[in-house]
């Protein structure tokens, strides 16, 4: 069943925001071994693939499933099925999240192996809270407009806002506080407010989608 959904789910769009990644790494690694004077490793470097351009691509490609099924004509058959609406949605949501986490977990060991390491709690800590924000922004704007690139835009915004502003005008929802070194922010209650409203993003996806129910 879920080798059928991924199947049918997949698409060449869910490059696109690996692309971005992947522009980001290769440029890093230009920096680091390719100039004239290689600079030392830093922190913010890490902070800047873990903290800000892996969460993009969650959310991007979070932004996708729905719509494709739109796309296809199949929603308001799924719609239909009698078996609980949020059964529907992990499975369309399980291609995209296990695709992220296997770019995660290779961008994790290249950084390990190549740059700088941090151990598994403060990797969390950067990169689930505004990777589940994110994606649950994704999610609820997709299940709300079916498009794609729509939703795909207000999560760009979101985060564009947030890089552009260094993460001082979010106040508790700031996404790169530890990038950005915000000083005067709680960052245990920025950190599980951000993931809080991730799943309750995910939940009204869910909700949305029970009112599009014949």
């Amino acid at each position: 069943m879920w080798r059928h959904e991924w199947k049918i789910n997949s698409t060449w769009a869910y490059l696109a925001p690996l692309a971005i990644l992947v522009i980001f790494l290769l440029d890093l690694w230009e920096a680091t071994h390719r100039a004239p004077v290689p600079f030392p490793p830093r922190i913010d470097k890490v902070y800047e693939v873990l903290e800000v351009m892996w969460p993009l691509v969650l959310g991007l490609a979070a932004a996708m499933p729905l719509p494709l099924e739109k796309e296809q004509g199949t929603l308001e058959f799924r719609l239909s099925y009698p078996r609980p609406l949020w059964r529907t949605v992990v499975m369309k949501l399980s291609l995209p999240y296990v695709f992220w986490a296997g770019i995660g977990v290779g961008t994790a060991l290249w950084l390990d192996q190549t740059y700088l390491s941090l151990t598994p709690g403060t990797a969390a800590a950067l990169v689930l809270p505004p990777a589940l924000f994110l994606g649950g922004l994704g999610v609820m704007a997709s299940a709300v407009t079916l498009n794609a690139l729509s939703s795909q835009l207000v999560v760009a915004l979101c985060w564009a806002w947030d890089l552009t502003t260094a993460s001082r005008q979010s106040g508790l929802l700031a996404l790169f506080p530890y990038l950005m070194r915000v000083e005067d922010l709680n960052l245990t209650v920025n950190r599980w407010l951000l993931t809080g409203l991730g799943a309750a993003m995910h939940v009204g996806a869910v909700i949305a989608l029970s009112r599009r129910r014949p």
